[in-house]
């Protein structure tokens, strides 16, 4: 039985090994290697080339991004999540392969790693400490100063934990781009001579010029500001987390 087993693996894994390399090879001879396209597009062009539905070939239990990100680790890149996952030759990613990335405020890393409730959205605020909140599709950002993080930068969590590593640390270089925030002031300090050459100034400010200096509300005023904010028909669909409520009021 168990070399019934192994001979099944080892087929599995020749499938799986061929099918990635097919992959690489269509990105990298289309028109725009650098395009990103759809997995979902890929699985029928794949079934089509082996004439097999692809979850005979990779075995129900794998999917195509687990073996995309393992078999093509280094030649590839992932953008998207859930049905929008789409890979993509990415020509920097075998530089990058092993450089450690530097390590980020714990509470910034999982705003940015851990998965998104279908039908959620996510809010973020980034002073005095970093905190982030789920809510409804239909809730408004809490008070001043928390910003949301869109559904599509968090990484797929089929993908191997170093490609999702280094996805949720792209996404998080971006988002602070767009919005004029410093990443370097959350990264934790024996790892920000790494990111910053010794003549670099130091930075100014987190705060994008454009940013309103709003004063927030402190204490129980913040939590009566994040009530009053949301319509009182709706407040029995919220629900709120002790560390969020912590952070309101003390």
């Amino acid at each position: 039985m168990s070399l019934q087993h192994s001979e099944t693996d080892s087929v599995v894994e020749a499938y799986d090994k061929k099918v990635a390399e097919w992959v690489y090879k269509f990105l990298v001879e289309s028109d725009e290697p650098e395009k990103p396209v759809l997995l979902s597009k890929l699985g029928g062009r794949i079934a089509k080339e082996f004439g097999k539905p692809i979850r005979l070939l990779l075995g129900r239990s794998t999917t195509l991004s687990q073996v995309l990100s393992e078999h093509l680790e280094g030649k590839v890149g992932f953008i998207g999540t859930q049905g929008t996952l789409a890979v993509f030759v990415d020509e920097s990613a075998t530089a990058r392969r092993d450089e450690p990335l530097p390590r980020l405020d714990k509470v910034l890393w999982a705003a940015f790693f851990r998965p998104i409730k279908e039908g959620d959205r996510r809010f973020i605020r980034l002073t005095p400490e970093v905190y982030f909140w789920d809510g409804p599709e239909d809730s408004a950002a809490p008070s001043p100063g928390w910003e949301e993080i869109e559904p599509h930068r968090i990484p797929a969590a089929e993908l191997a934990l170093p490609q999702r590593n280094r996805a949720a640390y792209s996404a998080i270089e971006e988002w602070f781009k767009l919005r004029g925030y410093i990443l370097e002031d959350h990264i934790q300090r024996e790892d920000r001579s790494r990111t910053r050459g010794p003549s670099d100034p130091a930075p100014a400010s987190k705060i994008a010029p454009s940013t309103p200096n709003v004063m927030e509300p402190r204490g129980i005023d913040a939590l009566r500001h994040l009530v009053s904010s949301i319509p009182e028909k709706e407040r029995k669909n919220y629900s709120i987390s002790l560390d969020l409520l912590a952070a309101l009021v003390l």
